[in-house]
């Protein structure tokens, strides 16, 4: 009976996020119904919703979950991450995680693209229901640890500074990088300077990793730019495939600056500055114009544990080619005695 009460509250509550489909009310920026009614775009994009779906009486909050509408292909289940207002028009826009999906498709909205689910008053919720869901955490978490051998999870003070990063990182703040002639949609959060991290798109060098605010700043840049592939040591080469060794310690600010781009395409890393103690091997294909990244691994140089791999990544324009285990198995190897391929397209 008490489960049978919370779900009717529960139930009360979404409706009071539910407008009546005959209501031409809009919303003000304090989240009260205002007598504008909604634009010409705003109109027919409500007209459209499903039937199962109904539109938003007030403005949603960090923390709501609710339905958006997601490339064209239907609605999917999202929660709010933050809120904000466009300087431009001083419209509201939504960051939004896409539920059961990775970060990387998290993005900002417009309230247009969200509906509310009706509420299902029909359905109560069961105790079965509750130790289901349950049950199938704890075998997923389970079947997780045992993969990846993972028992740092019970330190409080682990999960303490993994819920702070998760906090640190939630919200996306690059969109898009410019890199040689690839215009790249980044995954995730990384660190950036407060003078470049507010920025939607930055223009990276592709050969010194340098980033950059303006188009016209790369173009200077790239005039001037020494470099014309990594500033390491060549150490393997197949064909147009060539892979450098570069010492974190001689070339800090190089390091520095690939630990950076690459956390833009991996959620969990947290190396981005102190590269003096790794080794980072980069996987390049050459041109006439110099050797354009690829793929890098780094590892450390005296590891405790006796690991050889620290972190890897395929850049996105260059995945599923194969160079992914090209850099695993030549971390399995000494510099000495460099592997053969796994294909011949690497």
């Amino acid at each position: 009976r008490a489960m049978s009460k919370a779900a009717s509250r529960r139930a009360e509550a979404e409706e009071s996020m539910c407008v009546d489909d005959s209501s031409d009310s809009s919303l003000g920026d304090s989240g009260e119904f205002s007598a504008a009614s909604p634009s010409q775009g705003q109109q027919r994009r409500r007209r459209e919703l499903p039937p199962h779906l109904l539109k938003l009486k007030r403005t949603p909050c960090v923390g709501d979950k609710l339905m958006c509408e997601w490339r064209g292909e239907g609605f999917r289940a999202v929660e709010v991450v933050e809120v904000r207002k466009r300087p431009a028009d001083n419209e509201h826009e939504f960051y939004v995680h896409y539920l059961d999906f990775d970060k990387r498709l998290d993005e900002w909205v417009d309230m247009v693209k969200l509906a509310l689910a009706k509420p299902d008053k029909k359905r109560r919720l069961r105790s079965s229901d509750l130790t289901e869901t349950r049950q199938q955490t704890r075998t997923q978490k389970r079947r997780f640890d045992e993969i990846y051998n993972i028992q740092m999870e019970e330190d409080p003070r682990i999960r303490a500074l993994e819920k702070q990063r998760e906090e640190a990182t939630k919200v996306k703040n690059i969109n898009v990088i410019t890199l040689g002639r690839y215009e790249i949609d980044t995954w995730y959060y990384s660190p950036y300077p407060d003078a470049y991290a507010s920025c939607e798109r930055l223009y990276v060098c592709e050969y010194c990793l340098k980033y950059m605010r303006k188009p016209k700043t790369l173009a200077k840049h790239k005039a001037k730019c020494p470099l014309r592939g990594p500033p390491g040591v060549e150490i393997y080469r197949f064909q147009d495939l060539v892979v450098f060794e570069v010492d974190g310690k001689t070339q800090k600010l190089f390091c520095q600056n690939l630990c950076l781009l690459a956390k833009l395409f991996l959620d969990h890393k947290t190396l981005y500055y102190d590269v003096e103690s790794f080794l980072f091997y980069i996987l390049t294909k050459q041109d006439e114009e110099g050797y354009h990244i690829v793929a890098y691994f780094s590892k450390e140089k005296q590891s405790p544990d006796g690991y050889n791999l620290a972190c890897i990544l395929t850049l996105p324009p260059y995945q599923k080619n194969g160079y992914g285990r090209t850099l695993i198995s030549l971390c399995a190897h000494s510099r000495s005695s460099p592997p053969p391929l796994a294909s011949y397209v690497g």
